[in-house]
């Protein structure tokens, strides 16, 4: 089941200051200083507005994206969030430091998902999962403070039980890779004295092997390095 904010309805300056508090409180926004949310700031939106060089400013503080960066991040958020790309959206034309922070969190998330696809591609269908969930329960939880909707807390409730049994199949997950390990570990540990004879003998033969080709490689290009001496030394007797 999805909820969408409806987008047709533009709210008020007032009610995205009082929303991006809230996406702050729960987390959606990080660190504790933002310019929208401090008192000062939402006064100065809410009655004057800011001018505009301040507004610049202020979203190089809190680092600047570049518009390709941006515009992939509110992709990647219309494609498994939806509704916080819809947020995103609004914020773009009404908010320039609540945008940016919003969509730098987004850019971050992308970062680290592509880091664990790079690393640990297994991993990636899990860890992206979690991140819609994680998105979806902090945009919820900011609509249930304004809201104080009973439905909302069990649609929040369900999802943070989805994310609970996420985590215990993936440490489940890990227990079984790592019993699977030691398994191993023991076999290796418990080898038979013939065994380990037999596996001693393939490893020097290797190792024997390997150094011969080396030894015979360095040995050719010696008697070409002495042929071509030779022959220089021949042509200037000549």
């Amino acid at each position: 089941m999805s909820y969408r904010l409806n987008v047709n309805t533009q709210p008020g300056l007032s009610q995205l200051i009082a929303l991006c508090m809230l996406l702050c409180a729960v987390g959606f926004v990080p660190g504790s200083s933002c310019a929208i949310c401090s008192d000062e700031g939402a006064k100065q939106l809410v009655g004057s507005r800011l001018p505009l060089d301040k507004l610049v400013a202020a979203k190089q503080a809190v680092g600047r994206l570049t518009e390709r960066e941006e515009d992939d991040a509110l992709k990647f958020a219309a494609k498994h969030h939806p509704e916080l790309a819809d947020l995103l959206q609004k914020l773009r034309k009404t908010s320039v430091v609540g945008f940016s922070r919003g969509i730098r969190e987004v850019h971050l998330s992308i970062q680290r998902l592509e880091r664990v696809r790079e690393k640990q591609p297994a991993r990636f269908q899990a860890e992206l999962a979690s991140w819609k969930v994680d998105s979806e329960i902090r945009l919820l939880t900011a609509k249930w403070l304004m809201s104080q909707d009973p439905e909302l807390e069990k649609q929040i409730c369900e999802l943070l039980r989805q994310r609970q049994q996420t985590r215990i199949d993936r440490l489940k997950s890990e227990r079984h890779r790592l019993t699977e390990r030691l398994k191993q570990l023991d076999k290796q540990i418990g080898m038979g004295t013939t065994e380990l004879e037999a596996d001693l003998a393939d490893e020097w033969s290797r190792l024997a092997k390997r150094a011969a080709t080396t030894a015979k490689a360095q040995k050719n290009r010696s008697t070409t390095n002495r042929s071509s001496v030779k022959e220089k030394l021949t042509d200037k007797q000549q």
